[in-house]
């Protein structure tokens, strides 16, 4: 955001005047992805997190299918060892596609030239009260 408190507060709405929306559904969808995406980092760490899991997950089913072929349990063919080894690629692109998007997205807060805070003037009463002369 751009530092300021958000105002939150009931908004009235009434009926349509004219009937139905003209609005098309593409535009009206392209809509809220920019809402979503404009204002947060939330997409790009989600994709962090999913990459993380599926990576996780790769890990755990490795250890499985190690444990079931010593044992001779049950005999897995090349077709597990293909499957864990693209989740686990495709779990490690998201966790650094997550990660450049991060980057990406703090520089371009930091290019937006926005102030990191702002301030309020004082009434020169309170100025004065404070004991500072």
């Amino acid at each position: 955001m751009d530092g300021f408190s958000p105002n939150r507060g009931a908004l009235q709405t009434s009926s349509p005047f004219a009937g139905s929306t003209k609005y098309p559904l593409k535009k009206m969808i392209k809509l809220a992805m920019t809402a979503v995406t404009s204002f947060s980092y939330f997409p790009l760490q989600l994709a962090t997190w999913v990459g993380g899991f599926f990576t996780a997950v790769s890990f755990i089913l490795l250890v499985v299918m190690i444990i079931l072929r010593l044992t001779h349990s049950i005999f897995l063919a090349g077709q597990a060892a293909t499957l864990i080894a693209v989740i686990f690629l495709g779990g490690i692109q998201l966790v650094f596609l997550g990660i450049l998007g991060e980057y990406i997205g703090r520089i371009y807060d930091e290019v937006k030239g926005r102030p990191l805070y702002t301030t309020r003037e004082l009434p020169l009463t309170k100025i004065n009260n404070c004991g500072v002369d």
